[in-house]
């Protein structure tokens, strides 16, 4: 008799309502919000592409004091460690999906893919972040 592994997985989410219209611009819960920050690459200065949870936290800490309220993630989608910090935290994140489409920036960029794998990949971003509260926006420039 073959026995199966369970694995249990522990996920805080929140639920938002998001409008935008003319006269109140955007509002989240039904209070009016301007959005102060910028966008966040990827990586991580000196430290490259890991993801350390305390440096996140304090990243996003460190934004958080110096007036931010929104990130957004500047031509790839965040990490689950850094949404998980901006839930924490409280900073919107407006999470962008590719920052090309079929028009090459460098050789070998995610164009050459676009046109086989948007639908998965975006689809896979959803996945990941629905759950984060953070997570106002998904956005893709084209």
């Amino acid at each position: 008799m073959e026995t199966k592994k369970i694995t249990m997985t522990q996920s805080n989410f929140g639920i938002r309502t998001l409008s935008l219209d003319p006269v109140n611009g955007l509002q989240v819960n039904n209070k009016t919000v301007k959005l102060k920050g910028g966008c966040i690459h990827p990586d991580n200065g000196l430290l490259g592409a890991v993801n350390i949870v305390d440096d996140l936290n304090r990243k996003v800490q460190l934004l958080k004091s110096a007036g931010y309220n929104a990130l957004r993630s500047a031509h790839n989608s965040m990490s689950p460690e850094l949404l998980e910090a901006c839930d924490r935290y409280g900073l919107y994140v407006i999470d962008e999906f590719a920052d090309t489409w079929t028009q090459s920036k460098t050789y070998f960029d995610y164009s050459v893919f676009m046109d086989n794998q948007w639908a998965d990949d975006l689809q896979s971003m959803v996945l990941k972040d629905y759950n984060h509260p953070s997570v106002i926006f998904l956005f893709n420039r084209k």
